[in-house]
């Protein structure tokens, strides 16, 4: 039952966020099956639902569930909301993990998403791992690893407030490494980013604090 109501939580966290991506109907039919398994004690063809969902799902099925796939699309391309199932699993996990403060199994789960994003996947979701995944590698004091993606981030992202969070990270690095001139260096970018916000109210309250 604990199983059951794991997998009806993380489907229902996913159509909270993402209401309007092409997997939301699918979603919605694995509440459905993942409630009649509580009530009734099993699953349709007596699954159970961990099997179910890294289970392959025929073409036409695929059809009727993303509806705008082109029929000449190839067998790769029409199986991509399978994959974009298991990033979500594998994203929601990694929260599970952090949460918990196992922050080494949030890490492998987080590298298991980055390696199977397909193009469909939501891109808010894919900014909220990339966070994650700093997060994640501050805590396990992986400094350096953590620094260079940050950077690798910084140079692709045109969100602002993504990028003063993820900047916030690495202030945090060089606090941790007592490298306070490179925290100010940090902290200044911050503030002059626009757009001025809550973020460079922070940034300029921690600077004054370091003198």
């Amino acid at each position: 039952n604990k199983q059951y109501k794991q997998a009806i939580q993380v489907y229902k966290r996913y159509l909270e966020q993402y209401p309007d991506t092409n997997i939301a109907g699918e979603a919605k039919y694995r509440i459905e099956i993942a409630e009649e398994a509580l009530r009734t004690g099993f699953l349709k063809s007596y699954k159970p639902i961990d099997e179910m969902i890294k289970s392959e799902i025929s073409g036409e099925e695929l059809l009727t569930v993303t509806q705008n796939v082109d029929i000449k699309t190839s067998k790769e391309n029409i199986h991509s909301p399978l994959g974009i199932r298991e990033c979500m699993d594998k994203f929601y996990k990694a929260k599970g993990f952090f949460t918990g403060k196992d922050y080494t199994n949030a890490k492998k789960m987080l590298e298991e998403f980055f390696s199977s994003i397909s193009q469909n996947v939501n891109p808010e979701m894919v900014d909220e791992a990339n966070m994650l995944y700093f997060q994640v590698l501050f805590n396990l004091k992986e400094f350096e690893k953590c620094a260079q993606e940050i950077s690798e981030f910084i140079k692709t992202s045109k969100k602002p407030i993504l990028i003063k969070q993820a900047l916030f990270i690495l202030a945090d690095i060089y606090k941790e490494l007592k490298k306070t001139e490179l925290e100010k260096n940090i902290l200044q970018k911050i503030v002059i980013l626009a757009p001025i916000d809550e973020l460079s109210k922070k940034a300029k309250e921690r600077l004054g604090l370091l003198g």
